[in-house]
């Protein structure tokens, strides 16, 4: 129980450090990643949950859907960028990813499905 307060308390530290432009320490706080074993813990909890969809929003990476989620609430590409702390080419390959998982073609589709994900 411990890991996951550390976790959630390092993920809640670096969205007040992003949120406050305070970029290079959110980049410090790496959050969940930095605890759980990276990207390769990541992929094994993604090989134990099984093979992912490859449409709809379970399609989507984590990753992938943290840029939705920022453009869904009206962030251009460069903003959601320094948000994350990644460059904005990163968010925009994310993005047209995001756009081809959702079957969405702009950003009013892309936040219309991003609302009803969070209804359900």
């Amino acid at each position: 129980m411990a890991a996951d307060q550390a976790v959630e308390a390092l993920t809640e530290a670096r969205a007040t450090f992003a949120e406050s432009g305070a970029h290079a320490a959110a980049a410090r706080a790496q959050g969940p990643s930095c605890c759980a074993g990276g990207r390769a813990g990541a992929r094994a909890r993604r090989a134990s949950a099984g093979p992912r969809p490859s449409q709809g929003w379970e399609a989507l990476t984590a990753s992938e859907r943290k840029v939705a989620r920022l453009v869904a609430a009206g962030h251009t590409n460069r903003s959601a960028a320094d948000l994350l702390v990644v460059s904005p080419h990163t968010v925009n390959t994310h993005l047209s990813a995001v756009f081809r998982k959702l079957s969405v073609n702009s950003r009013v589709q892309l936040t219309r499905v991003v609302a009803a994900s969070e209804d359900d």
